[in-house]
Order: C-alpha cells, then structure tokens, then sequence
C-alpha cells in the first residue's frame, strides 16, 4: 500500500478522490495515477486561482492522458486547488478570506481558510513530492503572454534542476523567481524542483492552449524519468528573465494602459494611469528598470494595493540578446495613445 498524504492507493492503479481536509472543513479533488513500475512522485495542480481556467482544463485531460503502464512512479493531479472560489467564479482569491491562496505559503494552521489550506499543502502533500508543475493563466482581468517560471530560492541544484525542465517548454522565454510565499516556490524552499506555466489570459481556454500545454508537460515528465521516449524539443530554447517586480497602485479607481503581455519596457516608461469616473488622473505609475511584461490587468477597473503588472530584466547574456532582438527597436505601446492618455487630466 503506498499514500500520498492521507490518501492511500495500491501500486499500478487509478484512484480518484474528492479529499476532505479537516483545516478547512472542505474538500479537493485528487487524483492518483501510480505506475507498475518504481519512479519519482510528480505533483502537478491547477486552479490555485480561481478563474485561471486553462490549467484546470489540462488536468481535466491529464487524468484520461495517462494510465499505470504508461508512467514510472505516482503521479498526483489536483485539478483546482481554490475550489471554492472556482465554483464561487471569484477571480484570484479565496472567497472564505478574501485572501491570495499564491501569497500564502508556508501558511499558518491557526490563520485564515487560505493560510490552513497552505499548512495542509506544506505539511502534508509537498514532503513525497519529487518534482512540482503549478499550471496558470491570466485571469479574467489580464492579459498574459506565454511563459514559465522556474525556482531559484533553493540550491543551485535544485534550481538548475527546474531549469532544465522549464527550457523544455514551447515558451518564448522563462522567468527565475526568488519568491517565497507562492505554492510552487515554497516547494523550493523545501528542496523539491518546481516550475509554474502560464498560458492563457483573460479567464478564457482554447483547444490549442490545452494541447500545448500537455506537450510541455509530457516533455517534463520525460525529462524527470516517469514516461518513456523523447521530447518534442522546441526549435528555440526560451531565453532567460530574471528580478521579476509586481507593481501595485495606491488608489482605486478606472485603469487605462495600452500595453499587453509581451510588450518591452524601458525604465521610466509610462505604465498606465488610475482616473477617477470623471477622467481625473489619480495616479500615473512607471516603469522602475527595463523589462518584458509577463502580464497585466486588461479591465477598466483596478483596485488599490493590488499588482496591475508584472515585468521582469532581460538577462545580461549577450548571445541571449542578439538571439532575441534586444536592443533593436520595438514597440513600447503605442506612444501617440500613451500621450493622449496621459493628458486625461
């Protein structure tokens, strides 16, 4: 008899649960898959925000995907994480706390729903774990360009590790994150190599997105020994960013920007503008240093004290930069729109 948590299955078989987790006096649903053959426990989860529904989609497929012969070793699939706020269709947070299960970690058994769901994460799923894939998207108000991270808040092994397996992928580029309080990256603190994939914007999912997704993570599982033949490599390695920085505003109010996911961004760019409902600048943010977006909030509202952009440097390899352009000229987001805008005021 073998477990995953409280979770126990046999050997060479398929076990699907809807696990009742007395921190939260809720329930997740968990899906084991175990080889006939010994190997590595893999972890992959979805749904860690609510409305990121790309990943949620993949595991739907994961669990048909694979069967015991076709993997070495046990691997676990939780399909949505937030359940809750899944089924509540509450973008990001939690609904019981109104807090960001990503920001979290390690959490807290005595805290908050969302810090006792970490705890229980931590404490009883992370320590079998071997390798970690946490699937994401833009949520329903971000616009989101392709790309993975991978942890760096380890040790060097363990972080070249995750490396590795993230440079598998069909991405454009790949983000080294020292972040502690997210899911994944508090499995690098643990010592387990994990990367996080992003695919897909706007609470939306294709087809297309899923498929590409199971191609990256069949590479990774290749790549790691729990399924057998070679992976489809892509024709060009993502190239490496690194200090990703979230900017946050101070105020409330009607958002407008005119940048999306992908974009290049110099430092002291303008980012976009908070206005009030009469077209009154509240509040103008810019870039602090250079960087490509990796994602930002598309919707004509934001909220105060919460993250509008994420954008990260471009490393300083100069191969990886004449490889990709940097240094050319781009696009910074329309320039002649970005003064209109600024002169709402």
């Amino acid at each position: 008899m073998c477990n995953f948590g409280p979770i126990t299955f046999e050997k060479g078989t398929i076990k699907k649960e809807m696990l009742f987790i007395d921190a939260i006096q809720s329930e997740i649903p968990v899906c084991v898959i175990s080889g006939n053959e010994e190997g590595k426990t893999v972890l992959i989860t979805a749904g860690v925000h609510s409305c990121e529904y790309v990943g949620v989609e993949t595991c739907q497929h994961l669990m048909k995907k694979y069967t015991p012969e076709d993997i070495k070793g046990n691997l676990i699939i939780i399909p949505v994480l937030n359940r809750t706020g899944f089924e509540a269709r509450i973008p990001t947070l939690v609904p019981e706390d109104g807090k960001n299960l990503n920001r979290m970690f390690p959490g807290n058994c005595e805290g908050s729903f969302s810090e006792r769901l970490a705890d229980y994460i931590v404490k009883n799923f992370f320590p079998t774990v071997d390798f970690y894939i946490d699937l994401h998207s833009g949520e329903a108000y971000e616009d989101l360009e392709p790309y993975i991270y991978f942890v760096g808040n380890c040790d060097k092994e363990v972080s070249d590790y995750a490396m590795k397996a993230a440079s598998l992928t069909h991405m454009e580029f790949m983000v080294k994150s020292t972040s502690t309080t997210g899911c994944y990256n508090y499995a690098g603190v643990m010592g387990i190599p994990a990367v996080l994939l992003e695919r897909g914007q706007a609470g939306r999912w294709s087809y297309k997105e899923i498929e590409e997704n199971l191609t990256d993570i069949n590479n990774m599982l290749i790549y790691v020994g729990m399924v057998n033949g070679k992976p489809k490599v892509p024709i060009h390695k993502p190239y490496l960013l690194e200090h990703p920085l979230y900017q946050h505003v101070h105020h409330s109010g009607v958002w407008h920007t005119t940048l999306k996911g992908g974009d290049l961004l110099e430092a002291g760019q303008w980012i976009g503008s908070i206005c009030d409902y009469f077209g009154n600048v509240i509040e103008r943010i810019f870039a602090e240093h250079d960087g490509k977006v990796l994602y930002l909030t598309k919707t004509l509202w934001a909220d105060k004290h919460t993250e509008v952009i994420c954008y990260a440097t471009i490393c300083d390899g100069e191969e990886c930069c004449i490889n990709h352009g940097h240094g050319h000229e781009h696009d910074h987001g329309h320039t002649h729109d970005i003064e209109e805008l600024k002169d709402l005021d």
